[in-house]
């Protein structure tokens, strides 16, 4: 639908990453990526038809006026993607920081097919992570006036293609495209009246800010106070994570004066937001606590999570996006991982990254029984080779001797394949979830959360208990279901 559209105007599609440029590519007239490439290309689309353009995780300076671009499709949330932004994404992972960061690239690409107030353009937006950002009722006041309008706009027409396909669409994105006047008429109706708000600086922003210029002007000292008191500012804000993130910067200014209250610090950064870094002499591992009854405990985690159903189909989708096979977004695959244990009503963790010691992820699953998970989606060899499947062995070791000889323990390796190299040392009874084996996984996973969610059953343990055992995500059905013995690669002749 898109490419018929790009047959007769500009079309712009922003995505986050090459590998969700690939996506596009069989349809793409251009993709870019670097600078110069990209202002070359803006250059094109504002001299004439060029068709549908891909431009990969660049989502401000950019102005594509009038026929630059009719249609811009925003595909995906946009995410960090050099190493200090991914560090931040993950220690900030669903905080209220980062949701507002997020919110601000998000608009900031919106604005680009828009540069006038007699300009037209269409906007679509795909993809779980987005759609539920800009679905959730706390986070509506801080976009701006006029998106805030402009969504409800769309809001409307939804509603009224509820359950159409694609295609159409058409008609709808005709009508902004051609200029209709009733089309235009609504809008300006609803823009009547918005009013910009000034920017304002966040308390913490402020701090930092204050921080930084003490430290570059020679006083140490009075930097590290600042950066304290925006640790403060965020705890008052209630936002653990990002207090926790703060107390990792405040531990580097105070490094500069004080080495010994600097690692005291980190250890309190660490209580906050176990992503930050860890102090020289380590973290006490915290043993995982056992889960109750697991129908009972996945209602308390969902209705603590999810006000309603609707929430919850998002919010479990946007788990399961990230349990991809994509190099670039492996600590989002483990985060999601442990999550959707706790969404199917498990206890898990992350020891590795949160102790540095033990696997990339751990469920424990009741009754003394532990599934020791490494999560290898990043891998695109065609075995699970010896340093993944040792690593397996390790954390298998490690957990038996963390919860004691008489504990079940079973070993989970996340590969796209099940075939094991003859050079590894697998754990007895190694388990693989390979790439048919995640698709089975997140397909139960989608059924399941469409049951619960469907008259917010997800609230009656009976109701969760029943879908659990009908998809197989209760303990007794999961490893039978979604993982595969892995194989030994077979000796060569």
């Amino acid at each position: 639908m898109v490419r018929s559209i790009a047959d007769e105007h500009n079309v712009v599609v922003l995505v986050p990453s090459k590998r969700q440029a690939e996506v596009w590519a069989p349809e793409a007239n251009l993709t870019v990526s670097k600078a110069d490439d990209i202002t070359a290309a803006v250059a094109r689309l504002t001299r004439g038809r060029v068709g549908l353009v891909v431009i990969i995780n660049r989502y401000d300076g950019i102005d594509l006026p009038d026929e630059a671009c009719r249609l811009l499709v925003i595909d995906s949330l946009p995410f960090a993607y050099n190493g200090l932004e991914r560090r931040e994404a993950v220690a900030l992972r669903d905080s209220d920081a980062m949701v507002t960061r997020q919110l601000q690239r998000l608009e900031q690409g919106m604005g680009r097919g828009v540069r006038s107030r007699d300009d037209r353009c269409v906007v679509l937006l795909l993809g779980e992570q987005l759609i539920q950002l800009l679905s959730h009722p706390a986070y509506s006041d801080r976009l701006s006036g006029a998106t805030h309008a402009q969504l409800d706009v769309s809001r409307v027409v939804a509603s009224r293609l509820e359950g159409k396909t694609a295609e159409e669409l058409r008609p709808v994105i005709a009508q902004v495209i051609g200029n209709d006047v009733g089309f235009r008429k609504l809008t300006r109706q609803k823009l009547t009246g918005v009013t910009y708000s000034p920017a304002s600086v966040s308390e913490t922003a402020a701090h930092l800010r204050s921080a930084y210029n003490h430290a570059v002007a020679g006083r140490p000292r009075e930097a590290a106070g600042q950066a304290q008191t925006a640790v403060e500012a965020a705890r008052n804000d209630r936002d653990a994570a990002l207090a926790g993130w703060l107390g990792e910067t405040y531990a580097t200014y105070l490094h500069a004066v004080d080495p010994l209250a600097a690692q005291q610090a980190l250890t309190d950064a660490g209580r906050l937001n176990n992503a930050v870094l860890k102090p020289r002499a380590g973290v006490e591992y915290n043993r995982i606590t056992p889960p109750s009854y697991q129908a009972q405990q996945a209602v308390d985690y969902l209705t603590a999570r999810y006000s309603t159903g609707q929430e919850l189909t998002l919010g479990l989708a946007v788990v399961l996006a990230d349990i991809d096979w994509d190099a670039t977004r492996t600590p989002e695959a483990e985060a999601s991982l442990a999550d959707l244990g706790r969404h199917l009503g498990f206890t898990a963790q992350m020891p590795e990254r949160d102790f540095k010691i033990g696997s990339d992820v751990l469920w424990s699953v009741g009754s003394h029984t532990y599934w020791v998970i490494e999560a290898k989606t990043g891998s695109k060899t065609a075995a699970i080779g010896k340093h993944d499947i040792n690593q397996l062995a390790g954390s298998t070791n490690w957990c038996r001797t963390e919860y004691g000889t008489d504990a079940t323990v079973v070993p989970i390796i996340v590969h796209q394949s099940h075939i094991i190299s003859r050079e590894g040392t697998p754990p007895p009874s190694a388990r693989v979830i390979n790439v048919q084996k995640l698709k089975g996984l997140k397909a139960a996973v989608y059924q399941f959360m469409r049951a619960v969610a469907d008259g917010d059953r997800y609230r009656t343990p009976a109701e969760v208990e029943k879908q659990l055992t009908e998809f197989k995500l209760n303990t007794t059905g999961f490893i039978e279901a979604f993982t595969q013995l892995g194989y030994r690669e077979p000796l060569s002749p």
